[in-house]
């Protein structure tokens, strides 16, 4: 009832489209002077088959730029088929395209970073969608029923999933939460009947109310030990799930946490619990055996188990303690009442992925560069499933120390008969079809891709564009990307050492200062209006120089910059600032570099006489000493 309100409140706010809105090419604009910024907004015939909003749009002869979807801006348009949203947009309003029944796919751009409240609920025709590494938060109710979305992956940028933003989506099958966020709030996946798995990363500390309530086809879940609190309801009426095992960072279960759960046949709770709310595993008709390994009876709501047959059921817990709850409901109400055996202890399982380039699976949980540690029973059989990523391999797993790689058969590995605590780390390596970068002591390295390349799981190296440079403050402003183009030119910037950047389908388009180089190449200091920039080392640093009068030859598949000719004329020295970092770079002039031998150093600019060192010859790496 409080989520209907919510939504009828949200739709009130939105319905009246701006007095001031102008129509231009078919699409309805709120015009902002103060910055000339434009937010699309609604249209009172409502929109109708192919959208296409642009990056900019001119009125009066003014141009804006187009950076924001209204409130409500697509409600209702029961009509509307596809939509192009330009990079320019950084933000989807509240109930945006609210019950958009005919809408099959949507590609939200890079620079969206805030997807409001309701923004696509009720689009049922919608079949996928793909949410990029720039959003951070996704509102409540966002997909609501959304039932034609079958499978959604949510990015490590995502740090907040608001209240019901996919319950009642009841085609999902499967969803991926990143390792960023904290918190899965009230109702977020209920009534996704369709949901066969789900991934709790070891950041996640709460599990909100009814957040799986009647997930019916929820078969396995694993709650890791970074879970504090299981809200009321959080796993109610998920009939098909059999086994659960609260992890021992869990000190209540609240109330109704796992009624209704009717195929559930074992429990393990933890010495951590102490408290027990009514009716926790009401109607658990196929309950046989509760693991209990309190040594105090935790304080138990009568009503935990009604429903569930205990009187048939075994109980199991510390030896010490068996009197004690044989003495208290309704922990009285078991058949039997019998000591934890040996075989019973639980140990702790820590999985390790030091890097991005793979995914490790334990029964619902997804590991990928991090690691998560999950309760095991002693005696018990774990299967860790390796998933590498397109283009990489595993390459070494090791298990206490040891080197388990050969154990690993049909990408999976097992460990039988668990009688200790375990830590497992996974390495995921190239295995071809990558673009393989080499970035030496300068932490920098100028790069253009022979294919369109995905960074996303690149982890520890950034790459960035040319977006900007302030003729006035002499700053060069560089944009991190990370899906992109053939041929761009980038400067890539991360820890010395070799990295592998997978071969993936970009969708982007960007305006860029750096220009990238598919064969060996000529500088000659200016090109037209443009004085030309390479990468280089000086008196000041590391950092873009002016090509000297000479010229220089700049190597395959790198990247110099271009800066129109009347801003740089004041200065050779540029001050690079990264986007998404607080710092700033400051280089003066680099020393002129001859072109005629065929010996290249790591930022691909050939060296004459080359000392000792690490340099590219021939396209590959050599030592000359």
């Amino acid at each position: 009832m409080k989520q209907t309100i919510l939504s009828f409140l949200l739709v009130l706010l939105t319905l009246a489209a701006s007095a001031d809105a102008v129509e231009i090419n078919g699409v309805y604009y709120n015009l902002i002077p103060k910055g000339n910024v434009a937010e699309v907004t609604s249209n009172p015939n409502k929109y109708k088959g192919t959208v296409v909003i642009t990056e900019t749009v001119t009125y009066n002869g003014v141009t804006y730029n187009v950076t924001s979807i209204g409130n409500g801006a697509f409600y209702d348009c029961f009509g509307l088929t596809s939509i192009t949203i330009p990079n320019s947009v950084t933000s989807i309003g509240n109930t945006a395209f609210f019950f958009c029944a005919s809408l099959t796919s949507i590609t939200i751009p890079n620079s969206v970073t805030n997807i409001g409240s309701s923004a696509f609920q009720n689009c049922r025709g919608l079949t996928s969608i793909t949410i990029p590494n720039s959003v951070t938060s996704i509102g409540s109710a966002a997909f609501q029923n959304c039932s034609g979305l079958t499978s959604i992956v949510i990015p490590n940028s995502v740090t907040s999933i608001g209240s019901y933003a996919f319950s009642w989506c009841s085609g999902l099958t499967s969803i991926t939460i990143p390792n960023s966020v904290t918190n899965i709030g009230q109702s977020t996946f209920s009534w996704c009947t369709s949901l066969t798995s789900i991934t709790i990363p070891n950041s996640v500390t709460s599990i909100g109310s009814e957040a799986f309530y009647n997930c019916s086809s929820l078969t396995s879940i694993v709650i890791p030990n970074s879970v504090t609190r299981i809200d009321y309801e959080a796993f109610s009426g998920c009939s098909t799930l059999t086994s659960i095992i609260i992890p021992n960072s869990v000190t209540n279960i609240e109330n109704y946490s796992f009624a209704d759960c009717s195929g559930l046949t074992s429990i393990t709770i933890p010495n951590s619990v102490t408290s027990i709310g009514s009716s926790a595993f009401q109607n658990c008709t196929q309950l046989t055996d509760v693991y209990c390994y309190a040594e105090t009876v935790p304080n138990t709501g009568t009503s935990a188990f009604d429903g569930s047959y205990i009187n048939y059921a075994t109980l199991h817990v510390p030896e010490s303690a068996i009197e004690s709850y044989k003495a208290k409901a309704p922990w009285s109400g078991f058949q039997k009442i019998v000591s934890i055996e040996s075989g019973g202890q639980l140990f702790d399982m820590t999985v390790k992925v030091d890097n991005a380039f793979g995914k490790v699976t334990y029964g619902t949980s997804d590991i990928t560069d991090g690691q998560q540690t999950f309760n095991v029973k002693e005696g018990s059989n774990v299967v860790l499933t390796l998933t590498p990523t397109a283009g990489f391999k595993v390459s070494k797993v090791m298990v206490n120390g040891q080197d388990k790689t050969a154990d690993v058969v049909n990408g999976q590995l097992t460990l039988s008969n668990i009688s200790a605590n375990m830590t497992v780390t996974v390495t995921f390596g190239t295995a071809g079809d990558c673009a393989t970068v080499t970035v030496g002591s300068q932490g920098v390295v100028t790069f253009s891709p022979v294919g369109d390349v995905d960074f996303t799981s690149v982890s520890g190296l950034k790459a960035y564009i040319g977006s900007g440079f302030n003729r006035k403050t002499g700053v060069l402003t560089m944009t991190r990307v990370y899906d992109v183009p053939a041929g761009e030119g980038l400067l890539l910037k991360g820890a010395s050492g070799t990295y592998q950047i997978p071969y993936k389908q970009s969708y982007s388009i960007y305006s860029n200062l750096l220009k990238g180089v598919s064969s060996e190449t000529n500088l000659s200091a200016t090109t037209g209006g443009y004085v030309n920039y390479v990468l280089g080392s000086g008196s000041s640093g590391t950092g873009f120089y002016r090509v000297p009068a000479s010229g220089t030859t700049l190597a395959a598949g790198h990247a110099y910059l271009q800066i129109p000719a009347e801003t740089a004329a004041g200065s050779r020295a540029l001050t690079i600032s990264f986007d998404d970092e607080d710092e700033a770079t400051a280089i003066s002039d680099v020393e002129r570099q001859d072109a005629e031998s065929a010996v290249y150093d790591l930022q691909g600019r050939r060296v004459e006489q080359p000392r000792s060192g690490l340099y590219i010859r021939n396209g590959k790496k050599v030592i000359i000493k």
